[in-house]
């Protein structure tokens, strides 16, 4: 059982006013601007739909929330949306009302795909079919028709306007008409099976390609030019085995070896370091020297023909005199050359280094000597080596069972298709009796609504005799009228089979906006006739409808189980509070 029993709407002063409905088809009357759409819109929002209350005219400024209070299989639910879009809660009325428990859209939606799955194990296998989350928010495109697609009988669903729904609809469809559903989750199985396979294999791989590049990386810190594969660990064991036992005295080749190469440009490094040092103090020496000659001068000239302040001035240059015997202020000169003298013998060292070692990068003994350690724990690893055509062969066997699926995916059931196909044209020749163009239609030989699914298409076809042959061709009715209500009819054939199921994460609502405005008088009831046989194949406590127009109901042949104009004396359309804050 499905029953939205009220819709509360509570202003900024904590104000309420309630819309009360009926299970069976709720209809509400206006005119234009004054929230046919808005409440159209409305309910889609309370279930789960992207919408800001605060950019909407009739909502800002007003609103601070919106409830809606409804019973599904046996429990009451109470929705809540606010002005602020991720403050949002869902209560069951038999649990404490707490209103610390704020949920987020994302979360919102979490719950909301939470009451409306009935069979959890199915949206489990339509998600391993999608290879995506699809829920309850891609099914709403099967609750709403609005007015701005009326008439569309080629993809004809009002939502997949919109790309969130567009892109998901073949998926679901496949999911839908698909009658290999447990071949496909057996092949599913199988490469489950066959990854976790090639898991175990990628792991023992990388395990292996670890410990060969350790191996390796070590050996180049022992100048060894050696490469280990994984299988010539003798070769690497010897190479280990001469250098933990290697003369490390100098060699007496021409060419001097690496270590002495690498002590050479230490040390050189260091003289050129402390040269370097010693000129710079020498620079600040003589900058002091030449600070205090000036100073002494200066002194001088203020003394010049005062005998009485000699005595001054004469201690300052013997001072100065004895400072200057202890200083060679030209041996800095001598050092900044044997600095460039060392620094082009460094450059030759790093030339030598290059030469015997392309890497030009020096070790340490101690570097070395754990390198050996590394090397030696490293070879002692088990390594279970991989057979790469075994991986080859699991790859290709997943590869082909995918393409297998997705050909199995793509495999419409066919007896579903025309059932569907007999079910839309049967809720459409039963209007003849109170359609003028239903009439036309039925009196039109062979004529039938095929479903095709691939566009989502509502074909009417008609047989045609050519050569003494019954030939089935398209069929073209070019009122507006007649293409709304063959959508509607497809529109009915969806919720049909959805809700019949039982199993589908569907909301039990179908929501019309404004549908009156292509019809005449002739042909209005034919709207109320495919609504309420509609109600009569699912049952009137498991289907509820709201429909939004400016006609009266009885024009379009609804019996209404509930009827209310949205514009009263009270309020100016469908927000009660809209009025009062902008008066």
């Amino acid at each position: 059982m499905f029953k939205i029993e009220k819709l509360i709407f509570v202003s900024k002063n904590n104000e309420t006013y309630d819309y009360t409905f009926n299970s069976g088809v709720n209809f509400f009357v206006s005119g234009n601007n004054t929230g046919k759409t808005e409440f159209y819109k409305l309910l889609d929002f309370l279930f789960g739909h992207d919408m800001l209350l605060t950019e909407i005219d009739c909502y800002k400024n007003c609103v601070s929330e919106i409830r809606l209070e409804l019973i599904y299989n046996g429990s009451n639910f109470i929705f809540i949306r606010t002005t602020d879009i991720n403050k949002n809660y869902i209560f069951n009325t038999d649990e404490p009302y707490d209103k610390t428990d704020i949920l987020s859209k994302d979360e919102y939606r979490v719950r909301l795909n939470q009451i409306f799955t009935p069979d959890e194990k199915l949206l489990k296998d339509l998600r391993d079919f999608a290879e995506e989350d699809i829920g309850y928010r891609q099914f709403t495109m099967f609750n709403f028709l609005d007015e701005k697609s009326q008439g569309k009988i080629q993809d004809f669903l009002s939502k997949c306007s919109s790309l969130e729904y567009s892109l998901r609809l073949n998926t679901i469809l496949n999911f839908i008409f698909n009658k290999n559903l447990i071949e496909i989750k057996a092949k599913e199985q199988e490469i489950k099976n066959l990854q976790k396979q090639l898991n175990d294999f990628e792991s023992k791989k990388s395990r292996i390609n670890f410990v060969i590049d350790k191996i390796n990386n070590n050996l180049k810190i022992i100048d060894s030019n050696s490469f280990y594969t994984g299988k010539n660990n003798e070769e690497i064991n010897e190479i280990v085995t001469q250098t933990k036992t290697m003369n490390l005295e100098i060699s007496t080749s021409k060419n001097k070896n690496l270590a002495d190469l690498e002590v050479m440009y230490n040390s050189l490094s260091e003289q050129i370091k402390r040269y370097k040092n010693e000129i710079k103090d020498m620079k600040e020496i003589k900058n002091y020297d030449t600070n205090r000659v000036k100073l002494l001068k200066m002194l001088k000239e203020l003394t010049i023909n005062k005998s009485d302040l000699e005595y001054l001035v004469s201690p300052i240059e013997l001072l100065l005199q004895e400072m200057n015997k202890g200083i060679s202020f030209s041996s800095y000169i001598i050092k900044d050359e044997t600095v460039k003298k060392l620094e082009k013998q460094l450059e030759g060292i790093k030339i030598e280094i290059k030469q015997n070692d392309s890497r030009f990068k020096m070790y340490s003994l101690s570097e070395k000597e754990k390198a050996v350690a590394v090397i030696e724990e490293y070879l002692n690893t088990d390594i279970d080596f991989v057979d790469e055509k075994e991986i080859t062969k699991i790859k290709t066997e997943i590869s082909k069972l995918r393409k297998e699926i997705r050909t199995l995916q793509n495999s419409d059931d066919i007896s579903a298709i025309d059932n569907f196909s007999q079910y839309i044209t049967n809720k459409y020749l039963s209007l003849k009796e109170i359609s003028n163009f239903v009439k036309q239609d039925s009196e039109q030989n062979g004529f039938k609504i095929k479903y095709i699914k691939k566009g989502n298409v509502l074909q009417p076809v008609r047989t045609e005799n050519e050569a003494n042959k019954e030939i089935e061709r398209n069929y073209y009715p070019g009122s507006m009228a007649r293409h709304i209500v063959i959508q509607l009819c497809g529109d009915a054939a969806f919720l049909n089979k959805l809700l019949k199921s039982n199993k589908y994460p569907i909301i039990p609502i179908f929501v019309i906006d404004h549908i009156s405005k292509a019809f005449d008088e002739k042909n209005c009831k034919a709207v109320g006739q495919v609504i309420f046989s509609l109600l009569k194949d699912v049952g009137e406590e498991n289907l509820q409808v709201f429909i939004f127009d400016s006609e009266n109901s009885e024009n379009l042949g609804i019996n209404n189980n509930y009827s209310r104009n949205l514009v009263t004396e009270n309020k100016t359309g469908l927000c009660p509070f809209f009025y009062e804050n902008n008066s």
